[in-house]
């Protein structure tokens, strides 16, 4: 989801800087083009705000994929302080805070075992830079002798 929203962004601003869309202004009863000047202030800000989504999205999870190829995640074991919760804009993302001797961790879920409160004992695994992660009751972990 991160790439397409990370692709479609910047299509959108290599089209606005190559002129492709002519962006008009409304002014009484003429439209006017909108000035160089203006066009220019455009384009610099669609260009920051790409850079602003590729250090913030695309970098953790380029530096995320060697562990994914290699299969080495992360695990923690520690005590939920809050709950799984849904946040960010319209409520997409769900994250939890899980202390993990002593220190708070914000973790981003993916996937989380039901009826998981406060108190409980989980295991997180997860990545290390984009910090997404499975989180699972300690109870409902199989043994594996």
């Amino acid at each position: 989801m991160h790439l397409v929203a990370f692709l479609f962004v910047t299509v959108c601003t290599v089209l606005v800087c190559l002129n492709v869309f002519s962006i008009k202004v409304k002014t009484g009863r003429k439209e006017a083009e909108i000035d160089n000047e203006t066009r220019t202030i455009y384009k610099v800000f669609l260009i920051v705000c790409v850079v602003i989504v590729f250090v913030g999205m695309m970098l953790p999870i380029a530096k995320d994929s060697k562990y994914i190829y290699n299969k080495e995640y992360k695990v923690d074991h520690g005590i939920v302080y809050r709950e799984a919760m849904r946040k960010g804009s319209l409520g997409l993302f769900k994250s939890i805070i899980v202390t993990v001797d002593g220190q708070e961790y914000v973790y981003r879920v993916l996937y989380n075992d039901d009826n998981i409160k406060k108190g409980d004992s989980v295991r997180i695994t997860y990545l290390p830079n984009t910090t997404w992660s499975v989180v699972e009751k300690e109870e409902s972990i199989p043994k594996v002798d």
